[in-house]
């Protein structure tokens, strides 16, 4: 069975449940980060993002793993790939956040064919471990500490000792290689460089020129 990963938020692979499940049930597996160019952030947060997929791609490279980068609309970018390269099952930890909700739902209706495996591991409970149902969560703090303050907390999953053989992704299908639009402009002339792609182990190439028109 061929699986996907879209890593977002979760740029790890210790203390990843979604990732470890998903692992186990997939005989190749492809790991995906989208670039999205419609995000908006500053050169900091980018320069924090850029340094956590390379420490990834290192620790999936460790593992007989690669990371795939893509740049563009992340929903169409994980929908061409789960398409083109038959994928059956796919993995993704739930984001609480509208738009990332809503990337999530795009995929699932444009590929109807994949199951997915989704776990969290954004929060230090469970929702399944409240004493009560998250849309009554009390309104103070102290309430809500005396009521889980008993409930024992899970302890982080350990990195994967064994991975899925990679599935072969062709380079040549990355959508867009422009950076993400709103980067900054004194950020954007690091990012266009290729050799500085390269230091970070991320395989699309971006032209000086794209980021000279954005």
């Amino acid at each position: 069975m061929n699986g996907l990963f879209w890593f977002r938020y979760d740029l790890r692979l210790h203390d990843n449940p979604a990732l470890v499940k998903l692992a186990q049930q997939c005989e190749q597996l492809v790991c995906v980060y989208a670039v999205d160019t419609q995000a908006s952030m500053g050169a900091f947060r980018w320069q924090f993002i850029r340094e956590s997929l390379a420490d990834l791609q290192q620790q999936l490279a460790a593992l007989g793993q690669t990371l795939v980068i893509r740049v563009g609309q992340p929903d169409a970018i994980i929908s061409e790939l789960i398409q083109t390269h038959g994928i059956q099952i796919a993995g993704a930890t739930p984001v609480p956040a509208t738009y990332e909700q809503r990337q999530l739902t795009n995929v699932k209706q444009t590929c109807p064919q994949c199951q997915w495996v989704e776990t969290e591991s954004f929060t230090l409970f469970d929702a399944r471990q409240l004493p009560f149902n998250v849309n009554k969560l009390p309104d103070s703090f102290t309430p809500f500490r005396k009521q889980v303050e008993q409930i024992a907390v899970a302890q982080p999953l350990p990195r994967p000792s064994i991975f899925p053989r990679h599935c072969r992704v062709h380079p040549t299908r990355c959508p867009n290689s422009a950076p993400p639009k709103r980067i900054p402009t004194r950020c954007r002339s690091v990012v266009a460089k290729p050799q500085a792609w390269r230091k970070c182990a991320i395989t699309c190439t971006i032209p000086a020129k794209s980021a000279a028109t954005n």
